[in-house]
């Protein structure tokens, strides 16, 4: 987590594109695949605080989403 005034965050997962120049850089093998994690944290404000953009292995990552209504 990033600064402790951060009021809401927007997380989406991606597949990328086979051609896609960072997924490249993976260094997938045939068959192997992967998926993108991007995520942005605002303040109280709507201003962004951090955003990132990862990309990750399907074989060495597993992602849980639960969700709470208020």
């Amino acid at each position: 987590s990033s600064a402790a005034s951060d009021v809401y965050k927007r997380q989406e997962l991606f597949i990328p594109a086979e051609n896609d120049p960072l997924c490249e850089m993976l260094r997938l093998r045939e068959g192997q695949s992967a998926f993108g994690f991007r995520q942005c944290h605002y303040d109280s404000r709507g201003n962004p605080t951090l955003y990132s953009v990862d990309y990750l292995r399907s074989d060495l990552f597993h992602f849980t989403i639960m969700r709470i209504r208020p």
